[in-house]
């Protein structure tokens, strides 16, 4: 809808995300848990952004954070890091990028309640850049 902007305020340990009101110009703190926060990505619907917690200290958390409320759910650790993905079409699966063992990243996807954690793919090799195929109408 246009009406906020996400934006990280702060850089590695003191990274933090806020969105603000186009309009007024008004800042909302959004996390404030003493980790670096870094925005992700934010679900078609407004509702809910991907955020990792604590990359920068080399192990961290992926999470869904509530834009209104701030609750967030984890959707997976990791030890290294995560490259981002994004939504399934239906809203439901959250899809992203690990390493494995070896340090090859891997497909991964988690449901956005936190259940589920899938590893997708098991083969050399990185996978990056994921998107999703389109749909096109015929005239």
């Amino acid at each position: 809808d246009g009406e906020w902007l996400y934006v990280e305020n702060g850089y590695d340990v003191e990274s933090e995300i806020y969105r603000v009101n186009v309009a007024t110009g008004e800042a909302e703190r959004l996390t404030d848990n003493g980790v670096p926060d870094i925005f992700q990505q934010l679900s078609p619907d407004g509702q809910l952004m991907i955020v990792t917690s604590g990359q920068a200290a080399g192990t961290g958390e992926l999470k869904v954070v509530d834009v209104e409320t701030g609750q967030s759910t984890m959707l997976a650790e990791f030890p290294h890091w995560v490259e981002m993905g994004g939504f399934s079409p239906d809203g439901e699966w959250f899809y992203f990028t690990m390493p494995d063992e070896d340090l090859s990243l891997q497909l991964h996807r988690a449901k956005l309640d936190g259940t589920s954690l899938e590893q997708l793919t098991d083969s050399e090799g990185d996978k990056t850049f994921l998107t999703w195929s389109q749909t096109v109408d015929e005239p």
